[in-house]
């Protein structure tokens, strides 16, 4: 059984509640999800009322970050409960294909650097990354706590995107191999599309 602090169940104006068969329906069904999704991320599932249907949101953080959600309605509980479920099923499904896809793309070097675990990003760390700890003078007014320092790598853009999407992070650093300038590959909030920004007086020499 999935540990119940990993399902955070709330409700709103539902007449009475949840009753335990209920709450035990949603603890059956998304403990299916247990090895797919983050020990330290809830699985979220809100479920709401109004005169005739029910609402079930749910939000849930995968193994490697990656954050899926579904809302569905319907008349009967059970239905709205098992849309919402096939929902996220259906999504993590999808974005480990697009991984599996994303990991034939890379070369030898960097599948091993990016995708050492397969699935298991937990232990993912970018192996040129030195963390140093930096303390300001107490007169100045602000603060750096940290500093790091990484060497950026040379690499097409369509790499850049693919390593940024892997990782999951809104942004990623690399020196464009077509120009060997700076540049800086992002994610676009709330949509489906990449943006590249060049840093024009920024160029490295190759070594």
């Amino acid at each position: 059984m999935v540990n119940n602090q990993l399902i955070s169940i709330k409700t709103k104006d539902v007449h009475g509640g949840l009753s335990e068969t209920m709450r035990g329906e949603i603890q059956t069904m998304f403990e299916r999800l247990e090895p797919h999704v983050s020990a330290n991320e809830p699985i979220k599932v809100n479920v709401t009322k109004n005169k005739k249907n029910f609402t079930v949101k749910v939000s849930a953080v995968m193994d490697d970050n990656h954050h899926v959600r579904s809302c569905t309605t319907d008349e009967e509980f059970y239905e709205a409960l098992n849309k919402a479920y096939c929902t996220i099923e259906q999504q993590m499904i999808e974005h480990k294909h697009k991984r599996i896809s994303l990991k034939k793309k890379l070369g030898a070097e960097r599948k091993k650097k990016y995708f050492a675990n397969d699935f298991d990003f937990d232990d993912i760390q970018l192996d040129n990354v030195i963390e140093s700890e930096h303390q300001e003078d107490d007169s100045n007014e602000f603060e750096i706590s940290k500093r790091k320092n990484f060497d950026i790598e040379w690499m097409s853009e369509e790499e850049a995107v693919t390593i940024l999407e892997t990782l999951g992070h809104e942004s990623f650093v690399f020196v464009n191999e077509e120009n060997g300038k700076c540049s800086l590959a992002y994610k676009k909030p709330e949509e489906k599309e990449y943006g590249i920004i060049t840093f024009t007086n920024a160029f490295v020499q190759p070594i």
